[in-house]
């Protein structure tokens, strides 16, 4: 899917999109969206209501781009890059992730780096320098044992 201004993909209800390759910042709204792209994808903003959003980036980086909002109302956001090799989930200055819920579920955010991110079992972490979080009504966050990089940092 290729836009030079970029791609806007919305749906009522579900939004479930695979392709081998996005070309172009996208943009996203719906209900339910499941996104999933065999190469390296970048997100411009992404907008849930009452359901999930799900990005899966099988080989590559998933860019957030810089000042991009991915909300979330009533729902989990999980961001996923699965490649053996090279992957990477990044982003950009300014930009946010915001959950917010009225109701007993929803509420989780998982950004996982792995092969399988299902097997995942969170390990607390350390928030690193230039991340800010604001946890309400008791929320966590879970950093991992690999830890986060900032921009022009190295492990």
């Amino acid at each position: 899917m290729n836009g030079s201004q970029g791609v806007f993909l919305q749906a009522g209800l579900s939004l479930n999109a695979a392709q081998s390759q996005f070309v172009g910042n996208l943009t996203l709204q719906g209900k339910d969206i499941t996104l999933t792209s065999a190469n390296a994808l970048n997100l411009a903003n992404v907008s849930a209501s009452n359901g999930d959003i799900n990005v899966t980036v099988q080989s590559g980086a998933l860019n957030v781009q810089p000042g991009a909002l991915i909300q979330d109302v009533n729902g989990n956001v999980n961001l996923f890059a699965t490649a053996a090799a090279g992957a990477s989930i990044n982003f950009g200055a300014n930009a946010a992730v915001t959950i917010n819920t009225n109701g007993q579920s929803g509420g989780a955010l998982q950004i996982i780096v792995d092969t399988n991110p299902l097997t995942i079992t969170p390990v607390s972490g350390t928030i690193p320098g230039g991340f800010a979080q604001t946890l309400l009504n008791g929320g966590t966050v879970y950093w991992g044992n690999a830890g986060v990089l900032n921009s022009g940092a190295s492990k």
